[in-house]
This record gives structure tokens, C-alpha cells and sequence, in this order.
């Protein structure tokens, strides 16, 4: 069986494996970005609930209202490819 470390990069950017299985990617578009960016603001929002005293809520507003926010929910910009660390980071600057 071929690992895939042994696969040619770009066999790897458009494959992934799974159990030893080979399989495909999903296609990530507009239409479903939304599902990898809850987990992420939930991460980022109690981030700031802990580091800039903020209720719960309030990071949570402040998060939804903010161009890092506008700019992960775009596709195009593959932020949301980004961990919520590097996102956290970049809106703390």
C-alpha cells in the first residue's frame, strides 16, 4: 500500500486518507465555508473573554462585527484555512 508521504504533493492537496482509505476532498466554496468557521469563533471569542475581560457576549459581538470576521466568511480569502490562533492574532492587531 502506498503511504502518503510517497504520494506526489499534489496528490496530497486534493486527497486525504482516512483509516487507510484514499479519498477525496470536499470541495469547499461559498456555500459551505460557514461550517468551519463556528468551532474557530468559539475558540477566538473565549480567547478574548479571557484576555481582554470581555463577557462572553460581548467578544462574541465585538467578534461577529469585526472585518476579520467580514473577510474569514469570504472563501476567496482562505483565512478560514488558518487556525484560530493566526485569525485571533490578526485581529489583535
Amino acid at each position: 500500500m502506498v503511504t502518503h508521504k510517497e504520494r506526489p504533493l499534489s496528490l496530497r492537496k486534493s486527497r486525504c486518507f482516512f483509516r487507510g482509505i484514499l479519498m477525496k476532498r470536499p470541495l469547499v466554496t461559498q456555500k459551505n465555508v460557514h461550517l468551519f468557521i463556528p468551532n474557530k469563533v468559539a475558540k477566538i471569542c473565549s480567547e478574548m473573554n479571557r484576555t481582554q475581560k470581555l463577557s462572553l457576549n460581548d467578544s462574541i459581538l465585538k467578534f461577529y462585527n469585526s472585518q476579520t470576521y467580514e473577510t474569514l466568511s469570504r472563501e476567496s480569502s482562505k483565512l478560514w484555512q488558518e487556525g484560530w490562533v493566526y485569525i485571533y492574532q490578526m485581529m489583535s492587531e
